[in-house]
């Protein structure tokens, strides 16, 4: 009787475990590679901070009075941009995994709870019927990083979508779960968007991204050959990180919160809306919306309390490894990761706060 007894309480052990490694497996993968991690690829990591952001190269912020006095917009061109985006995201693609998070960015709060995932969902949706493309009609996403956001979008639109992005280690992850998932709707390939793209004119029916076209070297370049591409008629939705009217880059505070957020956001320059209205009209666009939601008279965050729950949620995750690793029972690595990945966080959310910056600022406009 014990025996039999012992023997269904071992079954139900293996059973749980079992059940966590398949729900959690994952999450267990990204955290042992974050784990595992030697001193040499650490230090790449955050060598990868100095490489895209270093304070010796001119800030690529542009201001409201940048804007009013006709100061030239700043593009993003680090010399080691592929090398340094590279390490960076090796890490960030495991953190936002441990966040329970498929997808690289902070979305706009437009569902009834705070949940990431479902406002990522809501937003794509929205930008889905900005698009207002048909079935079967072809789509471009900008930076489509592992296809997570393009495989939602599909379902919205019933349309085929090409992803292209510069990390070839994160296509390879995608074009596998494409295939594990039978989608052959998408296609993703490697492409700079800052190099001329390879599709011929008028062929693409909608061009969406949300977060990487702060990483053109020339806004204005870049827009000109997606309206080479796109069909007339037919629409590109961004979702961006822009300045809003209150940052002001001669403030100290400003600027200093400026520069340090930078890291958090993994992101490009930092641009006021009037510069990406610009650049789109001196390439030929027709502006549709230009928005962060008019919820305050235009200009505020509207991603704020997400990002206060998932910032939270990090915190908590740094706070822990600092104590781990201080007991020795985690490797000094992880310390050093998440104390990076963390840091410029509160920056970010003053300046939300303070109406001076957002990263869900939505962009559509048309191709005569």
């Amino acid at each position: 009787m014990n025996y039999y007894y012992f023997l269904f309480i071992i079954l139900i052990l293996f059973y749980y475990i079992f059940k966590i490694y398949i729900n959690y497996n994952e999450k267990i993968q990204a955290f042992l590679r974050l784990y595992n991690k030697t001193d040499e690829q650490t230090k790449n990591y955050i060598d990868s901070y100095e490489q895209l952001y270093s304070r010796k190269i001119k800030p690529q912020f542009n201001d409201l009075n940048d804007f009013k006095n006709n100061v030239q917009l700043k593009g993003y061109n680090p010399t080691e941009r592929s090398e340094g985006t590279e390490e960076l995201y090796k890490v960030l693609h495991d953190i936002i995994i441990l966040g329970n998070l498929d997808k690289m960015y902070v979305p706009p709060l437009l569902g009834k709870t705070t949940g990431i995932i479902e406002n990522q969902l809501l937003i794509e949706k929205k930008m889905a019927n900005y698009l207002n493309v048909k079935p079967n009609e072809l789509l471009l996403e900008i930076g489509c990083g592992s296809g997570a956001i393009a495989m939602n979008m599909n379902k919205n639109t019933n349309c085929n979508i090409i992803g292209i992005n510069i990390d070839e280690d994160t296509l390879a992850k995608g074009r596998k779960k494409l295939k594990d998932s039978g989608n052959n709707q998408i296609t993703l390939k490697y492409q700079d968007l800052n190099k001329k793209l390879d599709f011929s004119n008028n062929s693409i029916d909608g061009v969406y991204q949300i977060q990487a076209m702060s990483f053109s070297e020339d806004l204005k370049g870049v827009l000109k050959e997606f309206y080479r591409v796109l069909k007339p008629g037919k629409r590109i939705v961004f979702l961006e990180g822009v300045l809003l009217d209150n940052f002001d880059k001669n403030n100290e505070k400003d600027l200093e919160r400026g520069l340090n957020v930078r890291g958090i956001l993994a992101g490009g320059g930092l641009w006021h809306s009037k510069y990406w209205e610009k650049a789109a009209e001196d390439a030929g666009f027709k502006i549709i919306e230009s928005t962060c939601g008019d919820k305050y008279d235009h200009h505020y965050a509207p991603e704020l309390p997400v990002l206060k729950d998932i910032s939270d949620y990090f915190w908590n995750w740094r706070d822990w490894m600092r104590t781990l690793t201080q007991w020795k029972i985690l490797p000094k690595n992880l310390k050093i990761i998440f104390d990076r990945v963390t840091k410029g966080g509160k920056d970010l959310i003053e300046l939300m706060e303070e109406a001076k910056i957002t990263t869900d600022y939505i962009f559509v406009f048309e191709k005569p």
